[in-house]
């Protein structure tokens, strides 16, 4: 079963999700004028949302300190693990960036069936408990982050029009 959850973690790492986003703003620049509104607009928020959460992440995880619950094989002791990174555990990077991407969709597309997306960053937050490089707290902190930037990105964009001017 490590072997699962190895692979949804790293389909699931916050480097999968910068290309996804570095992809989108390729797409606004080379067929920005060819969009439709609501797609132009997806595309410019879903990388803002990734990044900002990225940002977010790193700046708390500095601020809380938290030890993972896992030894590194960098360390050089024998019984480590190898999906074990550097660096502190609290927040999860993998849940904040996986639920930022979710949440951009749901701000833009809202529409129930959408919400089966939330199984994606979900399942990709359980790998990571289930590698034991997270705990519970560290999914729930990731999560909460990953679902209030978009949110915040979105309603600040749509009130002060700039969502509008993208989409024209």
């Amino acid at each position: 079963m490590e072997g699962f959850w190895g692979l949804v973690t790293e389909a699931g790492s916050p480097e999968t999700f910068f290309v996804l986003s570095a992809l989108s703003l390729m797409l606004v620049l080379l067929f920005g004028e060819k969009m439709e509104k609501g797609k132009r607009y997806f595309l410019i928020l879903f990388p803002l949302a990734i990044f900002s959460a990225a940002i977010a992440t790193e700046m708390l995880k500095n601020v809380f300190a938290v030890e993972r619950p896992c030894i590194p094989c960098s360390s050089g002791i024998s019984d480590c693990n190898i999906y074990c990174p550097e660096g502190y555990s609290f927040p999860s990077g993998h849940a904040s960036v996986g639920f930022a991407a979710a949440a951009s969709i749901l701000c833009v597309y809202r529409k129930n069936e959408n919400l089966v997306l939330l199984s994606i960053p979900l399942l990709i937050s359980v790998s990571r408990v289930a590698l034991g490089v997270h705990t519970f707290s560290d999914i729930l902190g990731g999560a909460l982050i990953g679902i209030a930037i978009p949110a915040i990105l979105h309603s600040f964009l749509s009130s002060s029009g700039i969502s509008k001017a993208i989409s024209k």
